[in-house]
């Protein structure tokens, strides 16, 4: 709803009313809430999911498809950088970098930590998980701390009936970014490691690795949990 008038779905999908309409709506994530998911989960695959979607701001498809190679290098101080090719496909071959081209980002210590632990996957991949079970273990979670809802989906902007989870897996993307706009990281270079689309396809916009560390390096401590 936007200024009590019901939109259709092609205009609230534009960033500037879509986005407001969510704030309506969804739980606002803290670094504290996130620690939480991360503790009731049992598995630590499922540890490692959530920490990884809370402190890379990336896609649900991009944990299915990262392989330990796509790591390009680790700091001294625990923090790795992902190159996202272009194809960047996943287990069953489907191309998971929506833009159809190259970026990279950064993984921090906690995160990086955790699926470290992770059993060695056959093919190099880091996780061994669905996109629909990456959705289940963060909606359960957030069920479980007790911050979790649902809405009724409405036939105008679904054109089907079911449930909307308040707390979903691309909400914690959305948390990722909104702790980068805190710290004042550049607007360009977290919408490169966000795998955004980039003016004149990214051309202008190819940050060297110190660049995205120094950026991040700037957010951690709103990050950590």
């Amino acid at each position: 709803m936007w200024n009590n008038l019901f939109l259709p779905r092609s205009i609230w999908k534009k960033k500037s009313v879509f986005n407001d309409y969510e704030d309506t709506l969804e739980v606002k994530l803290t670094q504290a809430k996130v620690r939480r998911m991360v503790e009731v989960v049992e598995k630590p695959q499922h540890k490692a999911v959530i920490a990884f979607l809370a402190q890379t701001g990336q896609r649900q498809g991009i944990v299915t498809a990262i392989k330990w190679d796509h790591i390009i290098c680790v700091t001294k101080d625990s923090h790795a950088i992902v190159k996202v090719g272009n194809p960047y496909p996943n287990r069953n071959g489907i191309n998971q970098n929506k833009i159809r081209s190259q970026f990279k980002f950064v993984i921090g210590p906690q995160a990086l930590e955790l699926i470290s632990r992770l059993p060695k996957q056959e093919g190099g991949w880091v996780f061994k998980i669905s996109q629909r079970q990456i959705v289940r273990v963060v909606e359960e979670a957030a069920d479980r701390i007790g911050i979790q809802g649902i809405i009724e989906r409405r036939k105008k902007f679904s054109g089907k009936e079911g449930i909307w989870h308040k707390i979903h897996a691309h909400t914690l993307r959305g948390y990722w970014k909104g702790q980068m706009r805190k710290s004042e990281a550049d607007k360009d270079v977290v919408d490169f490691m966000m795998g955004h689309k980039m003016p004149y396809k990214g051309t202008y916009e190819r940050f060297e690795n110190r660049e995205l560390l120094r950026n991040y390096r700037k957010t951690e401590r709103n990050l950590n949990f």
